[in-house]
């Protein structure tokens, strides 16, 4: 990169309401698989009226007030979701107004799910070294119980919502990026759907109709569907290679990286992974508690870990992951303490 761009504070945001495991027993959802081999205790979902802006907007009031961030200092604004507030106008210039980020900034939404908090990093990154930027606020927000039958145990279990705001940031002293890289395989995109929900097709009676596929599997063509095997097929396929290729490109030995933050996809995947690159399991980030949240999962993950000022000067790479098929990792020396005062 031409100068050192870095992170240098995250915070998020969960909703109130919350599900655990036994909410779904009338569904057939065994309890202890749930916990100790997808590894989640419990989902949170967004209130009615709660919309992708709202959590977005929450997460970045507590990163401004718990960072003492002016929120004039940002220069651009990118929100990942793929559940917009609205499909137009775009939710980026929703935040702007109501965080009173100054208009001249830059703010676009981008639609990207597991893969979309290193995506929007990198575009961070490219607009402070292209265009001059010194700050550029990334926000990931989503609501996937907008678009979730919690009729089906395959999607209902599995999502939670809740935003992550991480402020990224022109400044030798940040827990700066070293690289990145970027893939693509469209040819998955109908394993991880909505079948009815934009331009292509067209809502009607029938696309709204729930139908029963199998026990504890009972949705609408306006739901989410998700062919979970054929993702995790996907995921040991191209991630070892992902993170082969970036370690080429950065010249670092995979015994350097002090520790990796996949996307918490699930924490069979996960382990099944670990396993597959033999990576040490200590140095490997593990946490689905609290559900899968899409494009927050690794910033909340980092704002966690690194959120006293212990563990610092490490080197991480973070991997995204899921929905497209899209995919994304970087290297990060990790400088500084995420946490707030």
């Amino acid at each position: 990169m031409m100068m050192k761009v870095g992170i240098e504070a995250i915070e998020y945001y969960l909703p109130e309401k919350c599900l655990s495991n036994e909410a779904f027993s009338h569904l057939g959802v065994d309890q202890s698989f749930m916990k100790e081999k997808v590894g989640i205790e419990k989902r949170f979902i967004s209130g009615e009226n709660e919309g992708v802006s709202d959590m977005a907007v929450k997460a970045a009031e507590k990163l401004f007030g718990s960072h003492n961030i002016d929120p004039a200092r940002t220069r651009a604004l990118v929100l990942c979701t793929q559940n917009p507030d609205y499909v137009l106008p775009t939710t980026a210039c929703i935040v702007q107004d109501r965080l009173k980020i100054p208009k001249s900034s830059m703010c676009f939404d981008v639609n990207l799910g597991c893969s979309g908090f290193v995506y929007s990093l990198g575009i961070a990154a490219g607009l402070i070294n292209t265009f001059g930027f010194e700050n550029v606020l990334v926000i990931t927000s989503e609501a996937y119980s907008k678009v979730i039958s919690y009729q089906d145990k395959t999607t209902a279990t599995i999502f939670s919502d809740g935003a992550a705001a991480t402020f990224v940031v022109h400044d030798a002293h940040s827990s700066h990026f070293v690289s990145f890289n970027f893939g693509t395989d469209g040819g998955g995109y109908k394993n991880l759907i909505v079948p009815v929900s934009g331009s292509k097709r067209q809502r009607t009676a029938e696309t709204s109709a729930l139908k029963e596929y199998s026990p504890g599997v009972k949705r609408s063509e306006e739901n989410l569907f998700m062919d979970g095997h054929e993702i995790t097929k996907f995921v040991f396929k191209e991630i070892p290679n992902s993170i082969k290729e970036i370690l080429q490109k950065s010249n670092i030995e995979l015994h350097s990286i002090d520790r990796f933050f996949f996307h918490q996809a699930s924490k069979y995947m996960l382990e099944s992974l670990v396993k597959r690159m033999n990576l040490p399991a200590e140095k490997v980030y593990i946490d689905l508690s609290r559900g899968n949240t899409v494009s927050s999962t690794i910033p909340i993950a980092l704002r966690d870990h690194y959120n006293n000022g212990t563990n610092l000067n490490e080197t991480v790479l973070i991997s995204g992951f899921g929905v497209g098929y899209s995919w994304a990792c970087s290297i990060l020396n990790i400088q500084t303490s995420f946490g707030g005062s």
